[in-house]
């Protein structure tokens, strides 16, 4: 062998041996932005990671100022979605809120070296009286009588005495064809005209609103406003009968709490939506114009949807006025069937027929609500500093507090003043869990939380991939007929039909949509069974779709569910 290649193969051998036991690369973990969490909420945070040796890799986490955060239900996590990403998942008790920002130190390791990055993280009482609070639109919907007009315009405007500008945005799901035009730096102008496709498919649609100062968690307008649209011209020669509307008239009350109404409520083929009740304090005369009425839902209590109990709730209007005051409620109840799902040949009943029902209410004082309950008025709520307040994403009562203590047990004082339903401001105890509704005699599934499409965009997790997910769930809420929702990231990496299947045996009425990335309307499955189908043809261009299951007339009781998805290769017209 000559010497020089001798010297060639020497040189290649070591080589060799050097990359095999060279000194290991340590991973990177990619930055990751400051964050602002509320108590009560879940807190999802990305983490991205690379490695030049492409080891598997592992996540954690730590933050000193909060110690041992292993005993905590529920527990802090980090869920490892897939090479080189995982998503921390954290929901701050109450007693976690502070002025100044905990520093969390993320972690990622290949075994033998960890790249890290430091994070501050904000905790916040929902509702701080930093915190932007919505003054218009008033009340909690309103109706569109598209015989009076094709539109609906609102002026949307938030107070916010700390904030420069404030962003006001659609939540998803979105009215399809509904624009959101900024006109101030705390206000904007919302409008929307009703396809006749719309028109005929529902009799109500729900506005989701939100404002975000850049300093404190997003605010969300609570409850959603409800639009009731009422249309003309629908067929009259259709199959099936009217719903039946039986209801006992409210006689008049003595009381600041809001006012329950009830009423049962039967089809021959189903009611799809639960009847809504429109109301005023004005005369709407005879027959009544519901232009001038305010709508609310109800919620099926007991039955199914050809023969149910329903229950709804008018804010009581004179809760916040002098003891004595009173005002006539003038009300009427509506159900409409499901016997035309995609056409105008649904009917619609209205009690009593060309006419409306009455009572006087009368503030006479008394006795306010306890820590918890349910509220629209601050004069509800226990004693005369105790305010209707936002807890855990519903309107709650709190209790007065001075941050010396003198909380319940299970409640904290707030940090700072909490800005209540009404604009006061000023200390609550507010539970420890910072939700006053726990989940009852039900087991979520794995993929909790995800109960919007702002829990799973933020982080892109709850990503569903072609296969069948048996065991999932959605949950009644303790003290309230409600219902969650589950929201599925889709994302689309070829062109094709994607189709999605929801089978359930659940009492409930189980509902499916697939939402395009702005939150849209791309296809919905809404019969009165739990079984629905959607489906859609896309291009990879739009990314990713996503899948919400829900419930338009919730029943008290754990609904499981299967969800399929199936992805079909083909070119999209």
């Amino acid at each position: 062998m000559q010497p020089a290649t001798r010297t060639l193969l020497t040189g290649l051998v070591l080589s060799l041996l050097l990359g095999a036991c060279g000194a290991n690369t340590a991973p990177r973990l990619d930055l990751v932005a400051d964050q602002i969490a509320a108590v009560g909420n879940e807190l999802s945070v990305q983490l991205r990671a690379t490695d030049a040796d492409d080891d598997e890799l592992s996540f954690d986490y730590a933050c000193l100022e909060l110690g041992d955060l292993s005993t905590r239900v529920p527990r802090p996590s980090i869920e490892r979605q897939g090479a080189g990403l995982a998503v921390f998942h954290w929901i701050p008790e109450a007693d976690d809120a502070r002025a100044a920002p905990y520093q969390f130190d993320f972690r990622v390791t290949d075994g033998k070296a960890e790249g890290s990055r430091s994070v501050s993280i904000k905790v916040r009482t929902q509702g701080d009286s930093g915190s932007p609070s919505f003054v218009r639109p008033l009340g909690s919907g309103t109706t569109l009588l598209l015989d009076d007009a094709p539109c609906l315009e609102l002026g949307i405007e938030v107070q916010d005495t700390d904030s420069t500008q404030v962003r006001l945005a659609q939540e998803a799901p979105l009215i399809t064809g509904a624009t959101l035009t900024e006109t101030g730096p705390f206000s904007a102008l919302w409008r929307w005209c009703p396809s006749a496709a719309q028109v005929m498919a529902e009799d109500r649609f729900y506005l989701r609103l939100s404002a975000d100062d850049g300093e404190n968690p997003k605010v969300m307008k609570l409850p959603p406003y409800l639009i009731a649209v009422i249309g003309s011209g629908l067929n009259t020669n259709c199959p099936g009968s009217a719903p039946i509307i039986l209801h006992t008239a409210m006689t008049d009350q003595n009381t600041v709490q809001d006012l329950n109404i009830t009423l049962r409520a039967n089809d021959d083929k189903g009611i799809k939506a639960s009847p809504l009740i429109y109301w005023s304090t004005t005369d709407p005369g005879t027959p009544p114009s519901l232009a001038g009425m305010t709508p609310v839902s109800t919620v099926r209590t007991s039955g199914d949807a050809f023969s149910g109990e329903y229950a709804g709730v008018i804010p009581n209007p004179i809760a916040s006025s002098p003891s004595g005051t009173q005002k006539t409620i003038y009300y009427l109840l509506a159900a409409r069937d499901h016997d035309d799902p995609t056409g105008g040949c649904n009917h619609t009943t209205y009690s009593p027929v060309l006419d409306r029902l009455h009572f006087i209410v009368t503030n006479t004082g008394g006795t306010g609500l306890a820590a918890c309950q349910a509220c629209t008025s601050d004069t509800q709520c226990g004693g005369e500093n105790d305010h209707c307040i936002t807890v855990g994403g519903t309107l709650r009562c709190g209790v007065a507090c001075d941050g010396g203590g003198g909380c319940a047990a299970g409640y904290t004082c707030t940090v700072n003043p909490v800005t209540s339903i009404d604009g006061a401001s000023a200390k609550q105890c507010i539970p420890i869990a910072g939700t006053c509704v726990a989940q009852a005699s039900c087991t979520d599934d794995a993929y909790e939380q995800n109960d919007s499409m702002t829990t799973i965009t933020s982080v892109g997790a709850q990503e569903l991939a072609p296969m069948s997910y048996a065991n999932l769930m959605l949950c009644p809420q303790a003290g309230g007929a409600v219902v969650d929702e589950d929201w599925f990231g889709i994302p689309v990496t070829a062109e094709g039909k994607i189709e999605l299947v929801l089978t359930s045996g659940a009492a409930t009425d189980l509902d499916l949509q697939l939402l395009g990335p702005d939150g849209g309307t791309l296809d919905e499955g809404s019969s009165i069974s739990s079984n629905e189908t959607v489906s859609a043809c896309l291009r990879p261009a739009i990314g990713k779709v996503y899948a919400r299951v829900y419930s338009l007339s919730s029943a008290p009781a754990p609904s499981p569910y299967t969800i399929e998805l199936v992805k079909t290769a083909m070119a999209c017209p």
